[in-house]
C-alpha cells in the first residue's frame, strides 16, 4: 500500500493531538512520485501530526477538565498546561492501548463506545430560555 493510501486511510478515523481538530493531507515536497514526503497536517495547529483516535483525545480532554488531572502544576500558562496534560494522558492511553492489542494503525481492533458521562456537555441556557422551557 503506498503512503498516501495509508494516510487517507488513517485520516478518516483520527485528529489531531494538540487540538483536536481535522487533519488533511499534505504535499511537503514537489516531485515526479506522488508519494513523495506525504504527511498528515492540521491547518489549525500549522503542525505535521500523525493523529490520534478521537475517543482517546476525549478521554483524555475529560480527565484533564473534569477530574482534574495536572502532571504539570508548575506551568503557569493555563491553555499551555491544559494541552500538555491532554498529551500526557493521550500518550499514556494510546501506549497502553497498543500494549494490549486494543489499537494499531488502523484504529481499534474491537467496536468501541464512549461512556455518555465522557461525551456530556454542559448545556448554557438564558433566564428567557429557561422560563420558555418550564412554561413561565
Amino acid at each position: 500500500m503506498l503512503r498516501t493510501d495509508a494516510l487517507k486511510q488513517r485520516i478518516s478515523h483520527v485528529i489531531c493531538k494538540y487540538c483536536g481538530g481535522r487533519l488533511e493531507i499534505k504535499r511537503m515536497n514537489y516531485s515526479k512520485d506522488n508519494d513523495n514526503r506525504v504527511e498528515l497536517y492540521c491547518p489549525n495547529c500549522d503542525k505535521l501530526e500523525y493523529g490520534v483516535e478521537k475517543e482517546i483525545y476525549e478521554l483524555a480532554c475529560y480527565m484533564v477538565d473534569e477530574l482534574k488531572f495536572n502532571y504539570y502544576s508548575e506551568i503557569e500558562d493555563v491553555d499551555k498546561r491544559r494541552k500538555l496534560n491532554i498529551a500526557k494522558i493521550r500518550e499514556t492511553t494510546e501506549w497502553m492501548m497498543n500494549q494490549l492489542g486494543i489499537l494499531n494503525e488502523k484504529g481499534f481492533v474491537y467496536e468501541v463506545s464512549m461512556s455518555e458521562l465522557v461525551r456530556k456537555k454542559d448545556a448554557v441556557f438564558t433566564a428567557e430560555q429557561l422560563c420558555a422551557e418550564i412554561g413561565e
